[in-house]
């Protein structure tokens, strides 16, 4: 067998062990952009790890000024408002703590932006039937015109954080980038009250 069929054998069997629900195609995706990224990616000072972390951050940042420009002339404060009606518009009547959760957010700064929206009329608070002390809120017909008219907006910015992937390029930045947002969500509520060390140890990670 030619040696370059038996690396590629080799290849594919490691990728399949990663990626026990792989296909063919998903992983001559994976292959043929790595090879294109030895092609143009010039060699790094800083570890893997620490450029990744960068990178996302950076991305972050970018999306959030693009967001800062869609959202002007929207009766909200910021990014995370709008993100905030998005997510009632699929959990329709949630508690409080679970739109919260949802968010990522920390407790008293989800308080805060629920407040503004209540303050704005966007969204409204009513009490939840099975527990009084317990509050839920729902978005107001105010805050699904102001959604409305963000969604377009916001799809306008997808598109441009996005900015030159092909699609083929976006398939596979999803399959990694899912993969790696599946194992943050799962831990989450574990790591959250933990230290750095501790959260480094459920992630099989030696603290130094």
């Amino acid at each position: 067998m030619d040696n370059q069929l038996v690396e590629l054998v080799n290849l594919f069997h490691q990728y399949s062990q990663q990626h026990p629900n792989t296909n063919i195609e998903a992983f001559c995706r994976n292959y043929l952009a790595i090879k294109d990224l030895e092609k143009e990616t010039p060699p790094q000072q800083l570890p893997k790890d620490v450029l990744l972390s960068i990178t996302i951050g950076r991305l972050s940042r970018f999306a959030d000024m693009y967001s800062k420009k869609a959202l002007a002339g929207l009766p909200v404060f910021n990014t995370d408002e709008i993100v905030y009606l998005m997510i009632l518009d699929e959990l329709q009547t949630p508690r409080k703590s679970d739109l919260i959760n949802q968010h990522l957010s920390e407790f008293s700064t989800g308080v805060e932006i629920i407040r503004r929206l209540i303050k704005a009329g966007l969204v409204e608070e009513l009490p939840d039937a099975d527990d009084r002390r317990t509050k839920r809120i729902r978005m107001t017909e105010a805050g699904r015109a102001v959604l409305i008219e963000a969604y377009p907006k916001m799809n306008m910015v997808a598109k441009i954080v996005a900015g030159s992937l092909t699609e083929a390029e976006k398939d596979l930045l999803l399959q990694i980038l899912g993969r790696l947002e599946k194992r943050h969500d799962e831990v989450y509520s574990l790591v959250k009250p933990k230290t750095l060390e501790e959260t480094a140890t459920v992630f099989e990670i030696e603290a130094h």
